[in-house]
């Protein structure tokens, strides 16, 4: 996928959550379903660039796959995480392999900026990652997977993602001290 912009996948992009009830009744209800932007798995040389993806339930999503590359993209107010390498498994053995995530923008989703589950031999540079209700950057599980010279400023806004779970790191203090 390049050059392309997808907006209102899963998500109509209306009634942003103010609150962990009103996120929660969002998500329960009729406007939204299971969908998002794109999900890829078990694939491998697949390059997602240069894409615009806002208001959508789910951002960018490769899963168990080998050899990637997203870059350019700017991905906006997605109420989950918008550009992420996922796992079939949340052990730490599987995931994205051998890939790279580069000079991507994202900003304002309700989850976290950029995620990676598993994985192994990732790169992760040049990013900037800001206004995010939960982490500018979660991994879990990681192996040998490297995160520099990002621009992470502004997250961890909300002690709450945006389909009303509590998020992975809260604001306020109300589960972790907020850092940038």
């Amino acid at each position: 996928m390049i050059g392309t912009t997808v907006r209102h996948n899963g998500w109509n992009g209306q009634g942003l959550p103010a609150d962990k009830a009103a996120a929660a009744a969002l998500w329960g209800s009729s406007t939204t379903n299971n969908g998002g932007v794109i999900r890829i798995r078990n694939a491998s040389d697949i390059t997602l660039a240069n894409n615009t993806v806002f208001e959508n339930l789910r951002g960018l999503r490769v899963g168990n796959s080998d050899n990637v590359a997203v870059y350019g993209n700017t991905a906006e107010q997605n109420l989950e995480s918008d550009l992420y390498f996922s796992s079939l498994s949340y052990t730490g053995t599987q995931g994205v392999t051998n890939s790279v995530m580069r000079d991507n923008i994202s900003r304002g989703n309700l989850n976290n900026g950029i995620l990676s589950i598993g994985g192994l031999g990732n790169d992760i540079y040049n990013n900037m990652v800001e206004d995010n209700y939960n982490s500018g950057v979660m991994l879990w599980h990681p192996s040998q997977i490297t995160v520099r010279q990002n621009t992470i400023s502004n997250n961890n806004l909300e002690s709450f993602n945006g389909i009303g779970n509590d998020g992975d790191a809260g604001s306020d203090g109300t589960r972790f001290a907020r850092w940038q």
